[in-house]
């Protein structure tokens, strides 16, 4: 079990503000004061190679500013996070070679901050949610496949899955989605690695689909700031070589290897995508690793 306490004392917020074309100094005196406990408890029963776990906390954040200034002059905030928070697991080596785990989860929320996607709201801005329930579960395999194989060479095999959902409970948006947090997301690498010093990684990433903001319109807008977030697929890879004499390692990696269109976010002033198709080549030299040294 564990127990943290929070505790903030906010004092004094400067800002500027243009008025008639002129800039004005605003001084906002103020001073409070927020104290937070978030006990929490958890136990593993089993063995090494297969146990089952849980756990149980209070989850705690602060109130913050989620904007220095307004139009007005006058710091933004945001109201302190509150949220129960359980798991349950377990995790096992069905074999020598292999290794799993699944995990479920449930965090309700009395207020979650969250990403403000109002139309007029600025880039960083935050914004209370409200409660929220957020329920899902993780999934992740690991395979050593030189073993299988019983070859000299490493070659690590793993994937892991996600489902979450995450909903409003109250309001207008009561049973929507929030705001940029899809249902599912999986990633997959293979790692090989040769006596000879030959190496590389291929991953693979998916992100489902998302909504960008707390009305879940699926139909773009003129403006791309509304409208739903298509899922997506990503390919990367590297390829290296260590030449063991010199401590020298030449590396060639390549990103988004299929050059994928993706959103990734609609705000704050509307599409904006993922990563392009990027090729990148560098070298490394440990000098003290090199034989001899």
């Amino acid at each position: 079990p564990g127990i943290r306490v929070e505790h903030l004392s906010l004092k004094r917020a400067l800002s500027r503000r243009q008025t008639a074309g002129t800039s004005q100094d605003v001084v906002v005196d103020g001073s409070s004061a927020v104290n937070g406990i978030a006990p929490g408890v958890g136990a593993v029963y089993g063995t090494k190679t297969a146990h089952v776990f849980g756990g149980m906390h209070l989850g705690f954040a602060p109130p913050r500013f989620a904007s220095s200034v307004s139009v007005a002059g006058v710091p933004q905030g945001v109201s302190a996070e509150k949220s129960l928070n359980y798991e349950l697991g377990i995790r096992a080596a069905a074999l020598p070679w292999l290794r799993g785990e699944l995990t479920g989860f449930l965090s309700t929320y009395s207020n979650q901050v969250i990403a403000n996607t109002a139309v007029d709201a600025d880039a960083t801005a935050l914004t209370d949610a409200g409660a929220t329930t957020i329920y899902g579960a993780e999934t992740g395999l690991s395979a050593v496949l030189g073993k299988v194989m019983r070859i000299a060479s490493t070659v690590d095999c793993g994937v892991r899955y996600t489902y979450s959902h995450a909903t409003f409970r109250y309001g207008k948006s009561a049973g929507n989605f929030l705001p940029y947090a899809p249902e599912h997301a999986l990633n997959g690498t293979l790692d090989v690695e040769t006596p000879g010093g030959v190496g590389g990684q291929i991953a693979y990433r998916f992100v489902g689909p998302q909504f960008s903001e707390e009305a879940n319109v699926v139909a773009e807008d003129v403006t791309g700031r509304i409208g739903r977030i298509d899922g997506y697929h990503v390919v990367d890879a590297t390829l290296h070589y260590r030449h063991r004499s010199s401590g020298l390692t030449f590396r060639l990696t390549g990103k988004n290897l299929f050059d994928t269109d993706y959103i990734v976010a609609r705000r704050p002033e509307g599409i904006f995508t993922g990563g392009y198709q990027q090729v990148l080549f560098g070298v490394r030299w440990d000098y003290e690793s090199a034989p001899g040294r």
